[in-house]
């Protein structure tokens, strides 16, 4: 069961493990029934998750694999084939028939002989009498199975990972919040072994990622790419950060501004608006213009425009197309202070520090620096997408004045001069930024 979330104290203590390893189950109820498509409250607008697991192997170990025991051991979320689920009856959990027997699942006499001599010829014909069994690892995430960013680092990174290990190291995604519906417990569900590799943005937690953050801060990069670059710059830096391994790290395009029911066109018209902002990072800067800031997931902002609870969101404009953002929107003002926002895949420590030196290499190879420059391009991509969907959708496009955005950023301007002043690890805000910026 995932512990309860504190933002220091899980980024300095070392990983709580349930029993089982990483190929433990997570909690009971947590994974999402694989044989029926399904949408949470958190589920990403206009995109359902199937919970279904791509990019995996039949042939492999399972979450219900017990390695110490060597055992499937009886608990109430198990989605092997072969699992018992005490006290059930009818289909398992993928909606696969149970054997007869009785309540519990055991099977007697003549039907435990029938079911040894299927699973015995199955096994023989699919060759698995004398190979050693695949290990299949978790790749949870909150957006769904249609996000860019699966095309453009989830998919590519199981399957080369695939690929470079013959099959022995494959990845299975479980997507859409199927083993965490809270966006910001992503880092925590890591943390305690439910998933063995996560997505998240340390914006989220931005008290526990400090370092990372500085990407964030106005001036730093002016595009996914550039944003990304400066990460990759900073790497060595950033990765000390994280109780994980890091194995990509990038970043969208740099904010935009939609409201649903004032446009934004001088400075005067944010004063008192409230404005959704990714990262508590955010928040100094717009307050500094005059408006309020909520720090909120994305999975919520759509909604929350929509029924008035914010009036307004600053976000990278590839979100417009993920989320359709561009539905209880109606203005967009194509700059706001601010740069791009991080992103990282991490694998669990102890799965990591777990693995061979080969399956090191293997992972290390497939996770090269290549996996998170496609990230950041694919944010460009998804940028100019979503601007064309809004445009397209009728949304009154607002472009500011080289003077007026001079009269915003003399507001920052003092703000970002003391931010820089800050400790951020062993280091000043100040002192990161010139790394990330290749000063």
């Amino acid at each position: 069961m995932t512990r309860a979330y504190s933002a220091r104290a899980s980024a300095r203590a070392a990983p709580a493990r349930p029993q089982g390893g990483r190929f433990a189950p997570p909690r009971a109820g947590a994974a999402l029934d694989a044989s029926r498509a399904t949408v949470g409250p958190d589920t990403p607008v206009g995109e359902k998750s199937t919970g279904r697991g791509s990019n995996s192997s039949s042939l492999g170990r399972t979450r219900c694999f017990d390695r110490r025991r060597k055992t499937l051991p009886e608990w109430p979320g198990c989605l092997s084939p072969g699992c018992k689920i005490k006290g059930r009856t009818g289909p398992d959990r993928r909606g696969i028939p149970r054997p007869a027997g009785d309540r519990t699942g055991r099977m007697h006499g003549e039907e435990k002989m029938k079911t040894g001599l299927i699973g015995l010829g199955l096994a023989l014909a699919m060759g698995l009498g004398s190979a050693a069994p695949a290990e299949e690892l978790s790749l949870a995430y909150f957006m769904g199975p249609k996000h860019p960013m699966n095309r453009a680092v989830f998919t590519p990174f199981a399957e080369k990972l695939a690929e470079l290990s013959g099959g022995s190291l494959t990845v299975r995604q479980f997507p859409g919040g199927a083993l965490n519906s809270v966006p910001p417990k992503q880092y925590a569900i890591l943390l305690d072994g439910v998933a063995d590799i996560i997505f998240t943005l340390p914006g989220y937690t931005a008290d526990v990622f400090p370092m990372t953050n500085v990407v964030s801060l106005p001036g730093v990069c002016d595009s996914s790419v550039d944003c990304t670059e400066a990460l990759l710059r900073a790497r060595s830096v950033i990765e000390k950060e994280y109780n994980a391994k890091l194995l990509a790290v990038w970043a969208n395009a740099p904010p935009v501004l939609i409201t649903r029911d004032k446009p934004v066109r001088r400075l005067e018209d944010l004063a008192g608006m409230k404005i959704r902002v990714a990262s508590k990072t955010d928040v100094p800067f717009v307050e500094a213009l005059g408006a309020s800031a909520v720090a909120q997931p994305v999975t919520v902002i759509n909604q929350n425009l929509a029924n008035g609870v914010i009036d307004a969101i600053a976000i990278g404009p590839s979100a417009i197309g993920s989320f359709k953002l561009h539905e209880p929107g109606n203005y967009i003002t194509t700059w706001f202070p601010g740069s791009g926002s991080a992103f990282v895949l991490l694998m669990n420590r102890e799965l990591w520090d777990s693995l061979s030196d080969e399956q090191k290499g293997w992972v290390e190879a497939a996770a090269d620096e290549s996996l998170s420059l496609n990230g950041g391009r694919f944010y460009d991509k998804a940028a100019e997408r979503g601007m064309k969907i809004a445009a397209e959708a009728g949304l009154e496009m607002i472009e500011l004045s080289d003077a007026e955005k001079a009269r915003w950023n003399a507001l920052i301007e003092p703000v970002l001069e003391k931010i820089k002043q800050q400790k951020a690890g062993s280091m000043t805000v100040g002192e990161i930024m010139a790394i990330m910026k290749g000063e």
